[in-house]
């Protein structure tokens, strides 16, 4: 095998590796996202707590918050996803600047990373908040 071969399947094994990884975290943030407030509605001790210490609304805002980014994200990355194969074999295709700026954030990597710091951020608020109102 030939060393460029090793290297492009390599590469795959470790972008199939990242695609995992990135579909866990995701479902395990809005998972999480949706979960926080249902637990709550489900336990009225925990949400009259909370009421009572004016941490109710802070706490569902901040946890609806991370799971909306997550979602605004595979929302751009699914659409930037689909314009980049759109337009992959079409050598006549002339894509407009939105287009184009579509497909280049399939290798901004920084903005996946900029979502889940957020998201981890408002899910780490939401769950301090609701432990300092619980004890």
């Amino acid at each position: 095998m030939a060393l460029a071969e090793k290297a492009s399947d390599e590469r795959k094994e470790y972008f199939s590796v990242y695609v995992e990884y990135n579909k866990v975290l995701r479902t395990w943030f809005v998972t999480f996202g949706i979960g926080g407030p249902l637990l709550l509605l489900a336990n009225p001790a925990i949400t009259a707590t909370l009421i009572k210490k004016a941490s109710l609304r802070p706490v569902v805002f901040a946890f609806l918050v991370g799971c909306a980014v997550q979602i605004l994200n595979v929302i751009l990355n699914k659409t930037s996803s689909w314009y980049a194969h759109s337009f992959c074999d079409d050598e006549t295709a002339q894509p407009n600047s939105l287009i184009r700026f579509l497909i280049r954030t399939q290798k901004m990597y920084w903005i996946d990373a900029v979502v889940d710091i957020t998201t981890f951020i408002v899910f780490g608020y939401s769950v301090i908040r609701l432990l300092i109102a619980l004890i």
